[in-house]
């Protein structure tokens, strides 16, 4: 006798499928329609599914928290190899852009906080940090020493993040894009912040 396969909701779904089916709900119904009982209904599976993957709604936002991050650093990694010094820079400030306008739904986790109880847990803030570190690195191609490498790039991060903000919220929906813009104010700030001239060494007389 040939066993047919039975019917109703599946026991087990991937954990990859259950974030993308969370992305989908966020981008569609936004944050207020992402709830377990929806996205268990998304699937198609029991809301214990959800909860056996990560423990919580809390769960499985920090999960998109960290998706998102991670995406965005292999955004940063996917970049033209042979960039260095400005262009670099500038390379990163406009993928930035284009991540954050491709993936509203979770650049909105990542920053905006649209879950008013969900708090990043510490390690999860560390990933957060790390997916920062190509601008650093861009910033230090230029010349500059770490730590003045990191403080640049801060400033530059505060700043491309409040444009792309503005532009997400359709503040520049008639004007031209966004991207000038980056660009215009990343060269600006780096020639207005040229690296601190390294200290020559004396050379012993004999």
């Amino acid at each position: 006798m040939v066993q047919r396969p039975s019917r109703g909701r599946p026991s087990a779904v991937d954990r990859g499928a259950v974030l993308t089916a969370a992305i989908k709900v966020l981008r569609d119904e936004g944050p207020s329609g992402l709830t377990v009982r929806r996205l268990a209904a998304e699937i198609g599976v029991s809301r214990q599914v959800v909860y056996t993957q990560f423990g919580s709604l809390g769960g499985l936002i920090d999960a998109l928290y960290l998706q998102g991050f991670a995406e965005l650093r292999a955004a940063a990694a996917a970049l033209d190899p042979s960039l260095t010094g400005v262009d670099w820079v500038v390379a990163n400030a406009l993928g930035y852009r284009v991540y954050a306008l491709a993936r509203p739904e979770l650049y909105a986790v990542m920053f905006e906080r649209p879950f008013r109880e969900f708090v990043p847990s510490a390690e999860s803030r560390s990933v957060a940090v790390d997916a920062f570190q190509p601008m650093v690195d861009a910033v230090a191609s230029t010349g500059r020493k770490p730590g003045e490498s990191r403080s640049l790039a801060l400033t530059l991060w505060g700043a491309i993040h409040g444009l792309v903000h503005l532009e997400l919220q359709g503040f520049f929906a008639f004007e031209p894009s966004s991207g000038q813009r980056i660009v215009d104010v990343v060269k600006g700030t780096m020639d207005h912040c040229p690296p601190t001239p390294r200290k020559r060494t004396k050379e012993k007389v004999t």
